[in-house]
């Protein structure tokens, strides 16, 4: 039988430790999570976000830089969003505040009026509340 201080012993377990510890580093990296979406080329991953609502998009840039650094350069807007799309509104601001749309804002704000989308025969109308059906 073999003492426990054998040297042979102390051998067999320091390989055996080192077997174990090789094999469950290969399990975890088989396991972790792949980040595939940052090998995407950006002009998919726009497409991807512009079919997101606010809540998401607000997430996305605050959980990775290169998510944010992509909603705010190339603008992209949620689908739930009443920012109006149009050049010729891009410029009106809020009617309380005089925010002005910014590119990439996915603000959930619930405050600032947003532009809307057609003029009336006195003037343009504006949506009075970005998360609110109503019209004012």
């Amino acid at each position: 039988r073999d003492a426990p201080g054998d040297p042979a012993l102390c051998r067999l377990y320091r390989h055996v430790s080192h077997d174990f510890l090789e094999i469950r580093f290969k399990i975890q990296r088989l396991l972790e999570p792949r980040q595939y979406m940052l090998l995407l080329p950006e002009h998919v991953m726009v497409k991807i976000f512009s079919y997101l609502p606010t809540q998401a998009l607000a997430a996305l840039k605050c959980s990775c830089h290169y998510f944010k650094q992509i909603i705010e350069t190339f603008g992209v807007q949620a689908t739930d969003s009443r920012w109006n799309r149009d050049p010729l509104y891009r410029d009106d601001p809020c009617k309380q505040c005089k925010k002005r749309y910014e590119r990439g804002d996915v603000s959930l704000c619930r405050w600032h009026p947003k532009p809307y989308h057609h003029d009336l025969p006195y003037g343009r109308s504006y949506w009075m509340c970005c998360r609110r059906p109503d019209r004012d």
